[in-house]
């Protein structure tokens, strides 16, 4: 059974408030990018987490172009929603993420894979399933880190958007693809203007996340508070194949009071 955030909140302990994650808003701009690219506006988009939450949120912008495939013209669609991060201290929080949206045939999609670096980068995708009907391809826009280094959830080459992320981008979309009763394969491309900037202030490069931030929905969760204890892993993950020797473990007032007692000698 699903709750509302509002519900989630309340049950939280110190009154604290729950947010959602970058992965969440990407997951909603896209869905409600493909309702507009079906000819369904809406202002308020509906999508649902693995932490057992759903949301409702806004749609903060509409932008259409055109693009053109093998001399055919194509609508895209780009849609963005305002991350809140909640209580979780997210240097992302209030900023806006967009997902652009192309309806394709697979034929057409399927030739120009080669010569396309946006499916070119999609492909990469371990959880992409390019032949079946209604198939999600998945890359990364302005301001979305590439991965660089190995140890991370994704592929070197891969946008920095998690398997979590990318399985609700995906669910969501077909639900609604087979809801309309189209056969059509979609290229998301997900984007975070402000990303190259805020990036710097996290722990992204030294991971090998460059180019820009999002590293976000890793394991399980859509509420952003979870999120703290999820970057772990990715970390983790990454300081092993680095050869790392050392890991400190602990909450983040004892992991400042114990390395500062350690390497500051106060």
């Amino acid at each position: 059974m699903y709750k509302s955030l509002e519900e989630f909140n309340a049950g939280l302990d110190w009154g604290m408030q729950a947010g959602y994650t970058t992965g969440s808003c990407a997951c909603a701009a896209a869905k409600a990018a493909l309702y507009a690219a079906l000819g369904r506006e809406i202002d308020l988009v509906r999508v649902f987490t693995p932490a057992g939450v759903f949301l409702d949120l806004e749609v903060r912008e509409r932008e259409i172009s055109e693009e053109i495939w093998e001399g055919h013209t194509l609508q895209a669609l780009r849609l963005g929603i305002q991350k809140y991060a909640g209580d979780d201290p997210d240097v992302t929080d209030g900023i806006d993420i967009y997902a652009k949206l192309l309806l394709l045939e697979k034929d057409l999609l399927l030739r120009c894979k080669d010569r396309d670096s946006r499916l070119l980068e999609a492909a990469l995708d371990r959880n992409l399933r390019a032949e079946e009907e209604n198939a999600v391809w998945i890359c990364g826009g302005e301001g979305v880190g590439k991965v660089e280094k190995k140890g991370l959830d994704r592929k070197i080459g891969e946008a920095a958007i998690n398997s979590v992320p990318r399985q609700m981008i995906r669910t969501h979309l077909r639900e609604v693809l087979q809801e309309a009763g189209s056969s059509l394969d979609v290229l998301v491309e997900i984007s975070v203007p402000l990303g190259r900037e805020l990036a710097k202030k996290t722990f992204n490069p030294k991971l090998g996340i460059m180019g820009g931030d999002f590293h976000s929905g890793d394991k399980r969760s859509g509420a952003a508070h979870e999120q703290a204890g999820a970057d772990r892993y990715p970390a983790l993950g990454y300081a092993g194949k680095g050869g790392t020797k050392s890991v400190y473990r602990g909450s983040p007032r004892k992991l400042r009071h114990g390395l500062c007692r350690r390497h500051l000698r106060i």
